[in-house]
């Protein structure tokens, strides 16, 4: 039996044992708010080194002031978690290992603001635009020998002169609503790794689907295992 000042003891420890856990609860329960966003991190596109040592991925943080994500090309290291940027430049993505894991492929922006394949030695160095094109890559793919490097990207817009320049209106079909132009047929070429100097494959009024970085083409390019062809898609 329990004395009344014992009892009172109880209830009183009692009554803040719960106090407490109403306050932890409170705490724990705060709701989430506008000042939470910038924490915000996006992590996307992870991808497996060839030895199973690393991981590529981009991970992007808000910047409030220019109202953009801002992506860090970054290396994971899968044994310690440490993590290593590699690279900042703008529109980072799509980051793709060398079939031997010594380069890195990703596609960032050139000084005109359009999405060109970067390469990056993990010997060391700063990464080397490999396209110039003057419209943008939408997706790569390594060769099996990783010599080269299968591209895609649209046909450039012809030059108008005289009253041409004025006529802007095309016919919309199936495609966006934002679209504000005709859009021209994606083609796919080859680029040296070592040398820069590309190959047109193909031509014409077909297409491949239209993709962008960071979710890439609805269908994407595959050499064949000896790296003669290559497998695509086009409309």
């Amino acid at each position: 039996m329990i004395s009344g000042k014992s009892a009172g003891a109880v209830r009183a420890v009692g009554l803040a044992f719960a106090l407490l856990l109403s306050t932890t609860s409170l705490a724990q329960e705060r709701r989430f708010s506008a000042d939470d966003l910038p924490k915000i991190v996006r992590i996307g596109d992870p991808q497996l080194s060839p030895d199973g040592q690393a991981v590529l991925s981009v991970l992007a943080r808000a910047n409030l002031k220019d109202n953009r994500w801002e992506g860090e090309l970054t290396l994971i290291d899968v044994a310690t978690k440490a993590q290593h940027v590699l690279s900042r430049r703008m529109g980072v993505g799509s980051a793709r290992w060398s079939p031997d894991g010594r380069s890195i492929a990703f596609l960032a922006q050139d000084a005109g603001g359009r999405a060109q394949v970067h390469v990056l030695s993990m010997d060391g160095g700063d990464a080397r635009q490999l396209t110039n094109g003057k419209t943008p890559v939408t997706q790569f793919a390594w060769a099996p020998n990783g010599a080269t490097l299968a591209f895609a990207a649209a046909d450039e817009e012809p030059e108008k002169t005289g009253d041409a320049r004025f006529e802007d209106g095309f016919e919309v079909g199936n495609h966006s609503f934002l679209d504000r132009a005709a859009r021209k047929p994606i083609h796919i070429w080859t680029v040296d790794v070592v040398t820069s100097a590309t190959k047109r494959l193909t031509s014409g009024s077909r297409s491949l689907p239209l993709g962008l970085p960071p979710t890439g083409a609805p269908s994407q390019l595959n050499w064949t295992p000896d790296g003669t062809s290559l497998i695509f898609v086009q409309a």
